[in-house]
Formats: C-alpha cells, sequence, structure tokens
C-alpha cells in the first residue's frame, strides 16, 4: 500500500534517512503531496491511491523523474503556477514493483 506524506504544514519523520532527506528535497513548495511507493504496489495501485495517471499511451506521465542515491524521485502534476505537485518517491530496489522500475529506467 503506497504511503502518503502530504505538505510542508505537514511534517512527517521516514525511518530511512536517506528517504526522509530525498522527501524533504522533493516537497512541494506551496501544496501537494508526496507519495512513497512501497514493496507489491503497482502501477494500478498507485493510480487508483493518487487519483492520477502514471502510464499514458505506454509511456511514464510524469514530468520529471530523477535518480537520487538510489530513490527515484518523479514530478507527475503540477496542479498549478503556484509550484503544487504530486511527488512519486520510488526506491530502486529489487522489492519494488518490476514494472513501477522499468517505467523509471525507461525516461
Amino acid at each position: 500500500m503506497i504511503a502518503f506524506y502530504a505538505t510542508p504544514a505537514q511534517p512527517c519523520v521516514i525511518a530511512d534517512p536517506l528517504m526522509q532527506s530525498v522527501w524533504e528535497a522533493h516537497l512541494p513548495p506551496t501544496g501537494g503531496f508526496v507519495v512513497i511507493a512501497q514493496p507489491g504496489d503497482t502501477p494500478a495501485d498507485i493510480e487508483q491511491g493518487i487519483g492520477l495517471q502514471i502510464i499514458e499511451w505506454g509511456e511514464p506521465s510524469w514530468e520529471t523523474i530523477d535518480d537520487r542515491n538510489g530513490i527515484f524521485a518523479a514530478v507527475l502534476d503540477r496542479c498549478d503556477d503556484d509550484g503544487s505537485a504530486c511527488i512519486l518517491l520510488l526506491p530502486n530496489d529489487e522489492r519494488i514493483n518490476s514494472a513501477l522500475l522499468a517505467l523509471c529506467h525507461h525516461t
């Protein structure tokens, strides 16, 4: 099940220090949310959980993606010009769904 970590107004502590630092670096400045993929999550699970498509026409639908020391950070949707967004964090780890990782390596 995907893990939702909201906005700068709702700080949280994540057990993995590397994941915590990547989460903090990708917080949407004025709104939106950060989602962390968990082992067993499929692309369909994430799409259903966040209400956004991550695959369109067989291609990843995120605006940008980068690899931060083994954690992919994908910007899925910029909601407005104010910078609010949905950020998906995916550990580059064999426990993560292979279809999700293939999308990350595709771009």
